[in-house]
């Protein structure tokens, strides 16, 4: 199939879309700001200078290293943005816009009418369950860059099929798919979905000189296993792996998909939008909806009827299994770990250019005018309810910012002379709207108090954290790993807990009082010198918590402690000992044994203790792992010990 040749008015239709997407995301900017993970960009890529760039794109996770690239050169055009938020913003609706010319252009190549690629581009841009894409900062480059890529890369591959062998397109051609590979993990087997079926095309056309068409793709081949190696090189934590449930949680995630795109999820999702859309947002939203319908129903008016319906089949047959193909590819292998809302926007390339073939065969069919003018005018009205819904979802995501931005200022004056905050028990979102994260407890209070000396987080904050004698363990919550904590005097920690969600108001509480959740019922110490060691470990069960007795030894560094973390058998399981948070995730309790001493004396001591730890569940054995506990670096493990539980 020949690409179609893009005219002046197909030009004038992607810069009406492109500034209408870019109205109904930029509206409002001014309350936008940092979300999720964007506080960790904002404070530590934002001020680095390019000879260091290279490192954070080596330190960042495998394969996403143009990522990197791509949100430190939007900082770099928006200034520093840390003040120029409102302008990061607008540069993310920027990018919307040209995502969704991309999508009607590449249509317009397929040779699908142009009232049928505007309808279907305005659907596609204002699909509204991809909310995180067009507001959260660091989804930007990840979601937007690496799918305005993908999309280049399919045009390139549209005019190197026609025949247009230039070096000059070649190298555009490499230049988009090694930036969108490189980007984000989700193009993978998109990107070659694209290059496999294009090479099978040029390869079984008559010509010479195959062999160097297939020798180009063999640099595409030779990328994409560097890129699989990069893959298994990661920890099996850290992205999509094979294993036993592999199979299970692909069913679910496909079902779910099904959900997500048009069913309950979708709804669920979507619904409670229209509570927040203000009158000027529906004014917004049908101004742009009626600009594209009316423009979609001049172009069917002046459209020709076409005399080759069914030579067109075929084509229209081809373009939607194409379209299939695209949609399933760009959800792998997301199906084999979980889905996020962003994850729906590659595959809804897909999803809607399937809509824009079927939608044109449909046009075709009715053939009687006025009933095309209909079907388009139903369509403008979905475009207008998703336009809507997005408005809806910038209210969310503008609300939460604001909630945060005032719950940092009322904190201001707590935190004068602390450097470590622990956020508990706060919503993690509002509506679809991420709020208060770890990353916020880390790095939003450097930035929202930038300039001012009243807070040097140089320990940073956390949103788990375990009252212990004399202070507290921060980095318990599961979010960072089993053996992140570290242990801080009570003095140079705040801790805020969430009380209360009132007329879109964070309400909090400093420093609550916490009971330890185990007690030391006996402690003796005896200098020797040694390094460390367990001699003994007992337990009997007391009412609902056990009794635990150990004689060990150890040599301290001032300032450190030894702590426990203990286990116990369930199910035939080992779990950590914690307590829930309010959604239900777990903050393992670490249990100080000798106490934070500020100067030991040289060599060690042998202790013996007893520990009552309260509300600990019915077990046969507990398992206890031994660390050296500070606030200057993470846990050191020292050894491990078990005992029985006696009735």
């Amino acid at each position: 199939m020949r690409p179609n040749r893009l005219s002046l008015t197909d030009w004038l239709l992607a810069a009406a879309l492109c500034f209408g997407t870019f109205v109904v995301f930029a509206a409002g900017a001014g309350r936008l700001g940092f979300y999720t993970d964007d506080a960790g960009w904002l404070a530590g890529l934002s001020p680095i200078e390019w000879p260091r760039l290279w490192e954070h794109m080596r330190s960042y996770v495998p394969g996403r290293y143009l990522h990197v690239l791509w949100q430190y050169l939007i900082f770099k055009v928006v200034g520093q943005p840390v003040t120029h938020l409102p302008a990061l913003h607008i540069v993310q609706s920027a990018l919307d816009g040209l995502v969704v010319v991309g999508f009607f252009l590449l249509l317009r190549l397929l040779q699908l009418p142009g009232h049928v690629a505007l309808i279907a581009a305005g659907l596609f841009g204002f699909w509204p369950i991809c909310g995180e894409v067009h507001f959260w900062c660091a989804a930007a480059p990840q979601n937007l860059v690496s799918t305005l890529f993908v999309m280049a890369f399919a045009m390139t591959s549209l005019a190197l099929l026609d025949g247009r062998r230039s070096w000059w397109w070649w190298a555009f051609d490499a230049t988009a798919f090694f930036c969108a590979l490189f980007t984000y993990d989700q193009v993978f087997f998109v990107l070659f979905l694209l290059a496999g079926l294009r090479l099978a095309v040029m390869v079984s056309r008559p010509g010479r000189r195959k062999w160097r068409v297939g020798v180009f793709h063999l640099v595409y081949l030779g990328a994409g296993a560097f890129y699989v190696w990069l893959k298994l090189a990661m920890p099996a934590s850290a992205g999509p792996v094979l294993r036993s449930e592999s199979l299970r949680a692909l069913i679910w995630n496909i079902r779910n998909t099904v959900s997500n795109n048009l069913g309950r999820v979708w709804w669920k999702q979507v619904a409670p939008l229209y509570a927040s859309v203000t009158f000027l947002d529906w004014l917004l939203a049908l101004a742009v909806a009626s600009g594209l319908a009316a423009l979609a129903i001049t172009l069917m008016q002046c459209a020709p009827r076409s005399s080759e319906q069914d030579a067109a089949k075929p084509r229209l047959g081809a373009l939607l299994g194409l379209a299939l193909l695209f949609f399933v590819a760009s959800y792998l292998p997301i199906w084999l770990w979980y889905i996020a809302p962003r994850h729906h926007f590659l595959p809804s390339i897909g999803l809607f250019a399937g809509g824009a073939v079927c939608l044109a065969w449909f046009l075709e069919k009715l053939r009687a005018r006025m009933a095309q003018v209909l079907v388009v005018l139903l369509l403008g009205v979905t475009i207008f309810l998703f336009a809507a819904a997005d408005r809806g979802e910038s209210r969310y995501w503008g609300d939460a910012f604001t909630s945060k931005k005032e719950l940092f200022a009322e904190l201001k004056p707590f935190l004068e002379g602390k450097d470590a905050l622990a956020l508990e028990d706060f919503p993690s979102f509002v509506g679809p709207a991420p709020l208060i994260d770890h990353h916020d407890a880390t790095f939003a209070a450097a930035l929202f108090y930038r300039g001012s000396p009243s807070f040097i987080p140089h320990a940073g904050g956390s949103i788990g954290s375990v009252p212990a004698p004399g202070g507290l363990f921060l980095y318990t919550h599961s979010t960072y790993g089993p053996q992140s904590f570290q242990y801080f005097p009570g003095y140079r920690t705040l801790v805020v807990r969430f009380t209360a969600w009132e007329n879109g108001r964070l309400k909090f509480q400093t420093n609550p009082a916490r009971p330890l959740p185990y007690e030391v019922v006996s402690i003796s110490r005896t200098p020797r010198s040694c390094s460390f060691a367990v001699h003994r470990t007992s337990a009997r069960r007391e009412g609902d918590g056990i009794a635990v007795s150990l004689e060990f030894e150890a040599n301290l560094s001032p300032h450190t402690c030894v702590a426990a973390v203990f286990r116990y058998l369930h199910g035939g399981q080992s779990h950590r000992w914690g307590l829930l948070d309010s959604e239900g995730r777990l903050n393992v309790i670490p249990v100080v044994l000798t106490g934070p001493g500020p100067d030991w004396p040289a060599g060690g001591h042998l202790w013996v203790e007893t520990l009552r730890l309260s509300s600990f569940p019915r077990t046969e054995r507990i398992h206890l792992d031994y660390f050296v506990a500070s606030d200057h670096h993470p846990p050191v493990r020292l050894g491990t010990s078990e005992s029985a539980v006696e009735p």
